[in-house]
């Protein structure tokens, strides 16, 4: 019984690509014989794969999934507990990619987690296939500029991947003056520590007013949509390593250090110190 990796391919990227772009960690062909259990986190990034040989199951957070050849792939977090276990008598095979990126966490909070995703047709499997064969070719051949490259094919899968869960605003809608005016102050400054009644200020409503159009358009409450976009920010700065967790915290407006972290950690079951270890390849 065994585990092979043989025709698996590893990339160490570079630290511009690690801080700026997706980046590959590896990409090719595993097989099982015998469950693989990876018990705590020991890798970074996500694993997107599909199945081409055999049947099992994938256990992760607690859920379950039917592992099996057909029209599907599947997202797993790597920085968490998993296990793959083929069906007795039978050899799991399976080709995928391990990839990070800036945003990770939002990204997987959008697509509502890991978990299995249905192609829609024979379209979205070839263009799966095709991009796994360009990954690799591009990571065999390291031609220049091969790390933008990557980052571009691996931009476009999760582009796909959107467009499964079908997250994407698919009508126009039309955005109130006073909402569009307190996004587009907030996203030129999110690591500002924003407060209501400025922003109403800036909006030219009351501060009911806006709350009141904020959940109306957006589905969120305004004090919702700032957490979300400071912790968003809060996480691309840990992500860069020159910065020290203090640095993170003044950028973020914090009065100090262990306050940022205990706001961190409020709000994500994480250490600051954690969350920054769990993204390392």
């Amino acid at each position: 019984m065994t585990i092979s990796f043989v025709q698996l391919r590893q990339i160490e990227p570079s630290p511009v690509a690690r801080r700026l772009l997706w980046h590959l960690f590896s990409v090719g062909r595993a097989w099982r014989d015998e469950p693989e259990v990876h018990p705590k986190p020991d890798k970074s990034g996500v694993f997107l794969f599909f199945v081409v040989a055999g049947s099992g199951v994938l256990l992760q957070s607690g859920q379950r999934w039917e592992l099996s050849t057909g029209p599907r792939c599947w997202l797993v977090d790597t920085r968490q507990p998993r296990t793959y276990e083929p069906l007795s008598g039978q050899r799991l095979e399976t080709i995928g990619v391990r990839f990070s990126g800036p945003g990770l966490d939002a990204w997987l909070e959008t697509l509502c987690g890991v978990g299995e995703f249905h192609f829609a047709g024979s379209t979205d499997f070839h263009f799966f296939e095709t991009a796994q064969q360009r990954l690799l070719q591009l990571i065999m051949r390291r031609p220049a500029g091969y790390e933008w490259k990557v980052h571009e094919t691996l931009t476009q899968l999760l582009g796909r991947l959107l467009a499964m869960r079908q997250v994407l605003a698919t009508e126009h809608q039309d955005i109130p003056k006073a909402v569009s005016r307190v996004m587009d102050a907030v996203l030129s400054d999110p690591a500002r520590a924003w407060r209501a009644a400025e922003l109403a200020r800036i909006a030219h409503v009351s501060y009911s007013g806006l709350r009141l159009s904020f959940r109306a358009t957006q589905h969120e409450s305004l004090h919702e949509f700032l957490r979300r976009t400071r912790l968003d920010q809060a996480k691309l700065l840990l992500a860069d390593e020159r910065l020290s967790i203090k640095e993170v915290a003044w950028r973020l407006d914090f009065s100090s250090e262990a306050y940022f972290s205990q706001w961190f950690r409020r709000n994500t079951k994480s250490t600051p110190s954690t969350f920054r270890a769990s993204g390392r390849g």
